[in-house]
């Protein structure tokens, strides 16, 4: 057996003890997927609820209010529920992300003369 096989490997839920480069790395990309998405979700929510009132505002038939009318809350739960998916992503990513700080002891600085 090779000394890998023979680590102790974490539960998938639990963060490593120290994260290297990659996987600080990583990290950031994943707040940056992260801010991409909450975007999105922003995005299709303000087009719902935007065709949505202009449904409304605009065309006087039964099939358009029902629409708009129908459009509204869909783009408000949209909304609700991406801004919930950003803020428990961005909580598990700051956990794994505190690993990467480095502690008070290695942050000492040896100066050769």
């Amino acid at each position: 057996m090779s000394r890998r096989s023979l680590r102790r490997r974490s539960a998938p839920d639990e963060p490593p003890s120290r994260l290297g480069l990659s996987d600080h790395l990583a990290v950031e990309r994943t707040r940056l997927a992260n801010e991409r998405t909450i975007l999105a979700y922003f995005r299709t929510a303000l087009a719902l609820v935007a065709g949505s009132v202009t449904l409304l505002h605009f065309f006087d038939t039964t099939a358009a209010r029902v629409t708009g009318w129908a459009l509204l809350p869909v783009g408000l739960v949209l909304l609700t529920f991406g801004v919930v998916r950003y803020v428990r992503v961005r909580r598990r990513v700051e956990r794994y992300a505190r690993l990467s700080q480095p502690d008070a002891a290695d942050t000492s600085v040896s100066r050769n003369p």
